[in-house]
């Protein structure tokens, strides 16, 4: 009898350092997973903000080409009056009082009249428009 006295209590040591183990392991695995769902939560909220950066700049660039298609309407309605200004002055004249190498490449900022915005000299292949909301000047290139 004390044989299996000692085998029984082998047995129950045995089965009470498996069940150590077993929670210890199940333990680790689920702080694991804890830690990945975290994780994993982190990355969610960065590709939340990062998704709200992309619409936000998509909004801006619709507002920007809604200002790039008034302006450039608004260029088309005043090339019939630009043309017959230059043709009044003739080709080779210049307005009095203007230097000839500022002619055409340093012309003063006027306010547009229906959009307030400005609309600034032409320069190369590309007009420099300013508007309220802004102090920077962004290049629109003519087509």
């Amino acid at each position: 009898m004390p044989d299996e006295r000692d085998e029984l209590e082998q047995a129950w040591q045995a089965l009470t350092d498996r069940e150590q183990l077993l929670n210890q392991t199940v333990a680790r695995r689920s702080a694991e997973i804890d830690a990945r769902a975290r994780r994993f939560e982190e990355i969610g909220a960065d590709l939340d903000a990062r998704r709200q950066l992309i619409e936000d700049a998509e909004e801006d660039l619709v507002e920007r080409e809604e200002r790039l298609r008034l302006v450039e309407a608004e260029l088309q309605d005043r090339r019939p009056e630009v043309e017959r200004g230059e043709a009044e002055r003739g080709p080779g004249r210049q307005r009095a009082g203007e230097p000839a190498a500022a002619s055409r490449s340093a012309r003063r900022t006027r306010p547009s009249s229906r959009t307030g915005r400005a609309i600034c000299a032409r320069r190369s292949n590309s007009w420099r428009v300013s508007t309220p909301e802004s102090a920077r000047s962004t290049p629109v290139h003519a087509s």
